[in-house]
């Protein structure tokens, strides 16, 4: 997938840009786990994030629902 912020401008705001990515965490009986997790430019914390055993559309639609909880702004 083609990085569709590399040329925009720098956020500024917190919470402007989020950035996801997915991966896999290998686990001790063999097995694997699925991490994805969505990270906050401006601060590049961690806003949300979801572990599953399988690669699902859930596994990244829970992250992103956690991000909504990290990142009210008044």
């Amino acid at each position: 997938m083609p990085n569709r912020l590399l040329n925009q401008p720098k956020p500024t705001r917190a919470n402007q840009v989020q950035v996801s990515d997915s991966t896999y965490l290998p686990l001790a009986n063999g097995d694997w786990a699925y991490l994805c997790a969505y990270q906050a430019m401006v601060s590049q914390q961690v806003v949300g994030w979801h572990v599953r055993a399988t690669m699902s559309e859930e596994l990244i639609t829970n992250a992103r629902q956690r991000t909504y909880s990290c990142t009210r702004t008044p």
